[in-house]
């Protein structure tokens, strides 16, 4: 059967607009906001202990912070954060073993270490929220990492586009939102005297995923212009982490200040 030159090219063309249609489709199924925030929340949804290292650098990369936190959901949780700048060098590490939450600072030979009783400064619903605070880990104050990301999902307004094979999710915040969610807060009165100040430095986020819904970076800040970014180096979900990796070793000959009754003067 002889077809001809013509009726080939017809086919090529036909072929090359269903291909092309299929492939826009899939694109824009991928893109889809609905799709990728449920594939954010299937991903910290099902997160039961975790193991994340990473950098936070502010927008000129002028700081770089090196981060590492490790939990079990909802009752031990772990930070461990690196500074340096120049000659500056600073270490802390904060553990929250059940019953206290420890800090250790190291800088310049210094070491100082604190502890506060977690029963009497947290509510039940934010284990973790004493209202001390270690600045620049990339985590959402008093959060820990799956809180984190859920905070980001719960108060900002997010939409979807495609990068390859990743999600990018941007928004502004929402303030009502974002005041629903400090009112539930342990230390609600001192983040409300704060709420026009967080809302001013951190108007907008930009979260980047994979197709897996697994986090790749976050920055927050002032109308796109972010003020620190949390870029996640190594990640381990569900390791089956136990209670023994979140026993803090006080050193030996080391002085340890009970800052509870203070933090709740505070407050």
């Amino acid at each position: 059967m002889h077809v001809s030159k013509k009726l080939i090219l017809s086919l090529i063309c036909l072929l090359t607009f269903t291909f092309n249609s299929f492939a826009t489709v899939l694109a824009s199924e991928k893109c889809n906001s609905g799709a990728a925030i449920s594939k954010f929340h299937e991903y910290f949804s099902h997160i039961e202990d975790y193991d994340v290292s990473g950098q936070v650098f502010t927008s000129d990369k002028s700081l770089v912070i090196k981060s590492n936190f490790r939990g079990v959901l909802n009752k031990f949780f772990k930070i461990s954060q690196a500074i340096s700048q120049g000659d500056f060098e600073q270490t802390f590490t904060a553990v929250y073993d059940g019953n206290y939450q420890w800090i250790e600072s190291r800088s310049a030979g210094v070491k100082k270490i604190s502890k506060i009783a977690l029963g009497r400064v947290t509510k039940k619903s934010k284990p973790f929220d004493t209202g001390y605070y270690i600045m620049g880990t990339g985590l959402i104050n008093g959060e820990d990492y799956p809180g984190t990301l859920k905070f980001l999902l719960s108060n900002y307004d997010l939409a979807a586009s495609c990068s390859g094979n990743q999600f990018h999710l941007q928004g502004s915040l929402n303030k009502q939102a974002y005041v629903d969610y400090i009112k539930n807060s342990s230390w609600s009165k001192n983040k409300l005297r704060s709420l026009d100040q967080f809302v001013e430095q951190f108007q907008f986020a930009e979260i980047f995923i994979n197709n897996e819904g697994e986090l790749i970076k976050y920055s927050i800040g002032e109308d796109k212009h972010p003020i620190f970014t949390f870029k996640v180096i190594k990640s381990k979900i569900n390791q089956g982490l136990m209670e023994g990796a979140f026993k803090f070793q006080i050193p030996e000959n080391a002085e340890v200040e009970d800052i509870t009754k203070l933090v709740l003067s505070s407050g």
